[in-house]
């Protein structure tokens, strides 16, 4: 996923983290351009690949926030 979203072209940023305390948990930061390039996005083969196996992958389902910039720099 990260090669291919990354080159997106209203892909700013797509990045992995976990939290200090727990290895297992992750946040999957993305920024696009606007809503309608997060929503290509979502069209294409490998996000619709990615998410047809992600539910076996996982011990929980995702959680998903979309979030709207207040002060953002860049």
């Amino acid at each position: 996923m990260i090669a291919p979203t990354r080159s997106e072209p209203g892909c700013r940023s797509y990045d992995l983290y976990t939290t200090e305390t727990e290895a297992s948990d992750f946040v999957l930061l993305e920024r696009y351009q606007d809503s309608a390039a997060l929503e290509a996005h979502r069209t294409t083969a490998h996000y619709k690949a990615y998410r047809a196996q992600l539910s076996d992958l996982l011990a929980k389902p995702v959680e998903v926030s979309v979030l709207r910039p207040v002060n953002v720099i860049g």
